[in-house]
């Protein structure tokens, strides 16, 4: 997760006080399952590298490939086994995303508001931010929608499989 836009969800998640708890929680928990999924897709890339599970399987599949035939069959299984668990996590990581973007946004929404109706304690977070929150709420739910369609685009381009 980017440090700024961790930084962010952190300062609404902890600092904020939320007349509305479940705004909050959505937030929290959407927050947490994108760290999952980043440690899952940092794992499997790791089952990748030479030493790891699928990495070593793929080699050794490779060395036998010229001499065994059924060789590529198992090259092939395992790919599509590693491609199928990288299109589910990007799908669940890009749906993720979008709901932090619709909290950031909801959130920007109460912050240009008056009286403000989500959040009651603007002026504490403003201190306490690292940049002024009339640019990072905009930025970051900018950023953080056009990366999720970017991820969502990419996952459902037909004819791209393992």
């Amino acid at each position: 997760f980017v440090p700024e836009v961790r930084g962010l969800c952190d300062l609404l998640v902890i600092r904020a006080q939320w007349n509305t708890a479940s705004m909050s929680m959505a937030l929290s928990t959407e927050v947490h399952t994108l760290t999952d999924l980043m440690n899952q897709l940092t794992a499997l890339d790791s089952s990748l590298k030479s030493e790891g599970f699928n990495g070593s399987r793929l080699m050794d599949a490779l060395v036998r490939a010229e001499r065994e035939r059924s060789q590529a069959r198992t090259i092939r299984e395992i790919l599509n086994t590693v491609n199928d668990e990288a299109q589910q996590l990007l799908l669940q990581t890009s749906q993720a995303l979008m709901m932090v973007e619709r909290s950031l946004k909801s959130a920007q929404d109460d912050y240009f508001r008056n009286p403000h109706e989500l959040i009651v304690n603007w002026r504490e977070l403003e201190m306490a931010a690292i940049k002024p929150l009339k640019q990072w709420l905009p930025e970051t739910a900018t950023k953080i929608a056009q990366f999720g369609q970017l991820m969502q685009l990419f996952v459902q381009i037909p004819g791209v499989e393992g």
